[in-house]
């Protein structure tokens, strides 16, 4: 936990992406924008870096593509890739 404020980040943008998926009627809002897509690849990168990474290499590539996969999409466009 040396990076509290990061973590804390990291989940505060989680869950407004995750409400602006479920609740939010604007489909063509960005929800990962350069500002959002920086800030996590960051968070990935301090992940990276730490002592235990390769525990967790598989989820930080998962994370990784789906930063890459969903980056400057519309809400519309990222609910439709969800639906099943």
């Amino acid at each position: 936990m040396k990076y509290p404020m990061e973590h804390v980040s990291l989940m505060e943008t989680g869950i407004d992406v995750s409400k602006e998926l479920q609740h939010r009627t604007i489909d063509n809002q960005i929800l990962i924008t350069r500002s959002t897509y920086s800030d996590l690849k960051d968070i990935v990168n301090i992940y990276r870096e730490s002592e235990n990474h390769a525990d967790i290499d598989i989820v930080l590539d998962c994370l990784e593509t789906d930063l890459e996969k969903y980056y400057n999409k519309t809400k519309a466009a990222i609910a439709m890739d969800l639906e099943f």
